[in-house]
């Protein structure tokens, strides 16, 4: 009898077999790259364009110019149509165009039916292509960067800030360290003419990967093609960045803001990347933390339903992009991965001993490693959310299209190969070669840092801490406080974080002293 782990794998496999397709990459580093996954399962195409320009690609001192020039591209029309026109030809398609930017690649998409694919790809084009331009526009899409920024500094935001923060510490001194909207002074700087001369110098065909996916018409890729030789032949060098940071012990950067509760973010980056079983292995011992979804993870369990401290939290081992949505950015190659563990916003008292229980937790995977019962509940989950995670034409698309960018299998693909083949050994055998509770950088958001890292600092925790009554977490909580955390006083910096937004370069703001 087929087990459901087993099922699953097929069901996946199918899935390949459906949307697999003749993808093709440019031999030619100046020509126009495709991504190709024809289907006849469904109405629906998806279209993608992938520019490998992120925002470390930005000049120093114009932090955010990436973000705003693609920004303009998608949300400030055509030369012939305005961005209302525009907006208004794409509403009755029940689409819009959706942009992504990441550190080393954005990205444009939509999807669409099939009868209404060529009024998307008049839009899609006409904007690509003969972009407007118009002074208005531009005022409008940079003060709605401007606007995010200060929604940081209002508090709106505290989660992505940890983020930006903690990838500022992980990448400290490099462009991979920027936010991708930049701050306030340097997304301020930035001239209609600045985003010009970025538009001209990297939207070039070496730099662009079209992806198609669903019931496209088989001419559509060389209809894109011969549009697309409208533009240079040309392309960027890719970046060389240098290898990330590596903590010495926890190194905290803690930014104060007036707020009645803290969001905490811990990371550190990782080598095995989705072509290792080891990525895998970390894969699950994330998502016993902190699965999104998953009501029996540990960060749910013991901090939102014992305790009642808040909603729980995630925990991920994907590659790490504040910007978006859940830190991880799936579709947008980027060539680092990241151990990441994050807490929703916490009250304030509060946020010093999850920290502890979170670094004691990943202490006690390395020591005593996950019961068989837990290994097999959680591999279990996540063979059966394989489909849910490339549930889409989009969403599948995006995958494949990152996996060839960076050179790699699909991660979706190798998740269904490699998740059945991992034994609970193979989970303690990972965390112990990569994570270590005495090595990771921490970033918070927090009304009185000196009070969160006084607590951090102490022997032990402080006692306060709310919890649901009836619930009787005495002994957990003891060893929690006493759990030591190798972080010295010197190892803390703290700084506002209207510092941090508003700084030219941010950079500065988060070297750990």
């Amino acid at each position: 009898m087929m087990g459901r782990g087993t099922a699953a794998v097929l069901a996946l496999a199918l899935l390949g077999s459906i949307l697999a397709g003749p993808g093709c990459r440019r031999d030619d580093p100046k020509a126009l790259g495709f991504e190709l996954l024809p289907s006849d399962e469904g109405p629906f195409v998806a279209i993608r364009l992938l520019v490998e320009v992120g925002s470390a690609f930005d000049p120093p001192g114009k932090e955010g110019l990436c973000r705003l020039a693609w920004s303009v591209l998608a949300g400030g029309g055509s030369r012939v149509r305005s961005a209302a026109e525009i907006a208004a030809a794409l509403a009755p398609l029940g689409t819009e165009i959706r942009l992504d930017v990441g550190k080393e690649a954005s990205a444009f998409s939509a999807t669409v039916r099939r009868e209404d694919l060529d009024a998307l790809y008049a839009v899609l084009r006409e904007t690509l292509l003969d972009p407007g331009f118009r002074e208005g526009d531009f005022e409008r899409l940079k003060a709605e960067q401007i606007d995010g920024l200060r929604e940081s500094l209002a508090g709106g935001r505290d989660e992505r800030l940890a983020g930006d923060i903690l990838g500022g510490m992980i990448h400290a001194g490099q462009p991979y360290g920027r936010a991708e909207a930049g701050t306030l002074v340097s997304a301020g700087s930035i001239t209609l003419d600045e985003v010009r001369d970025f538009y001209r110098e990297h939207f070039v065909r070496g730099n662009l990967t079209f992806g198609l996916a669903g019931s496209y018409p088989a001419g559509f890729p060389d209809r894109i093609r011969k549009d697309f030789l409208a533009l240079p032949a040309s392309f960027t060098p890719r970046l060389v960045p240098q290898a990330p940071g590596r903590p010495r012990g926890i190194e905290a950067v803690l930014a104060e803001r007036p707020a009645e509760t803290s969001a905490v973010i811990l990371g550190v980056p990782i080598s095995a990347t989705p072509d290792d079983d080891d990525f895998f292995a970390l894969w699950i011992a994330a998502a016993h933390l902190g699965e999104p979804g998953l009501a029996s993870a540990r960060m749910v369990q013991a901090m939102r339903d014992d305790r009642g401290l808040g909603r729980g939290g995630t925990a991920a081992a994907e590659s790490f992009c504040p910007g978006l949505e859940g830190l991880s950015s799936p579709g947008l190659p980027l060539r680092f991965q990241y151990f990441t563990v994050r807490f929703h916003p916490v009250n304030d008292a509060a946020a010093p001993f999850l920290v502890r229980w979170a670094v004691r937790e990943l202490g006690l995977m390395a020591e005593e490693g996950l019961t068989e019962e837990r290994f097999v509940l959680i591999r279990e989950h996540l063979i059966h959310s394989l489909g849910l995670r490339g549930r889409s034409l989009g969403d599948r698309l995006a995958r494949r299209m990152e996996a060839r960018a960076l050179g790699r299998a699909d991660l979706l693909d190798e998740a269904a190969r490699i998740l059945p083949r991992l034994s609970v050994g193979d989970i303690r055998a990972a965390v112990r070669k990569y994570l270590s509770p005495n090595a990771l950088f921490l970033a918070a958001v927090t009304k009185d840092a000196v009070a969160f890292r006084d607590a951090l600092t102490a022997a032990t925790a402080p006692p306060e801490r709310p919890g649901n009554a009836g619930l009787d977490t005495s002994a957990e909580d003891e060893a929690v406080r006493a759990y030591p955390l190798l972080l010295r006083p010197d190892g803390v910096r703290i700084i506002s974080a209207e510092e941090w937004i508003r700084a030219i370069d941010g950079r500065i703001a988060i070297q750990v002293q």
